[in-house]
């Protein structure tokens, strides 16, 4: 939510155009009743806006089901963007579009509970700067990329509840330090687990309903301050 303001305002640099952008492709739906060119975007919902650099860097769309469509190209020009939540809107659909790779400054990725398909994209690795990715509840297919291991604080993945097969990246989470969080569960996911996670501080890990084999050293036991497990890996 943006902050309160009254009167008209001077329009930050190229993000009412953005978000009049995603808008329109959308098919300009009630939800964005408020974004009107009358005004500049830090009046608007579902928008955080930093004063102190003049710039749009949060963008939270959730729980509508009448957003149709798919998520817009144009959010590429949100350059400013920390965090972009698409979350709980059934009728989005499509892959995760490539303009997501050119948001540089993003943290927190959120496209959760959605109709999104398609694989979980190798061009995420890109955002450098990402630490918490959510992409569960979706209908996701393919593997996970092994990209997504080079994001040095990445330490909160959850692609739970979608269609995922294939392994574990070996190095995933690998560059995380400590209170690491990962869910996995409800996919197809097969083989065994990384030897690397031996050394990961996990705090929450449930790998169940998957098809995992072999055993989980040095994930459980003394020395661990795991809050949450469930992983379930046969023999």
């Amino acid at each position: 939510m943006g902050h309160a303001r009254t009167g008209k305002l001077i329009e930050p640099r190229g993000d009412n155009a953005a978000l009049l952008a995603i808008k329109a492709a959308l098919g300009n739906p009630y939800h964005f009743a408020s974004w009107t060119p009358d005004y500049t975007c830090c009046d608007w919902y579902d928008v955080d806006y930093d004063d102190s650099i003049g710039r749009v860097v949060g963008l939270s769309v959730f729980q509508d089901g009448n957003i149709m469509g798919t998520i817009p190209d144009v959010i590429a020009g949100l350059v400013h963007l920390q965090s972009l939540m698409w979350h709980h809107l059934p009728g989005i659909s499509g892959p995760i579009p490539p303009a997501i790779a050119k948001l540089s400054n993003l943290s927190s990725l959120t496209i959760s509970w959605n109709a999104i398909s398609g694989p979980v994209s190798s061009f995420l690795g890109v955002l450098t700067k990402l630490t918490f990715l959510d992409l569960s509840f979706n209908s996701l297919t393919g593997t996970i990329p092994t990209s997504l291991a080079a994001i040095p604080n990445l330490s909160i993945i959850n692609l739970s509840h979608t269609r995922l097969t294939g392994s574990i990246p070996p190095r995933l989470l690998s560059k995380s330090a400590d209170q690491i969080y990962l869910w996995l569960s409800h996919n197809n996911l097969s083989g065994t687990l990384p030897a690397e996670f031996a050394a990961a501080n996990f705090s929450h890990l449930n790998l169940s309903r998957n098809r995992f084999t072999g055993n989980a050293p040095g994930l459980f036991g003394r020395g661990k301050e795991l809050q949450y497990k469930e992983t379930k890996i046969s023999p």
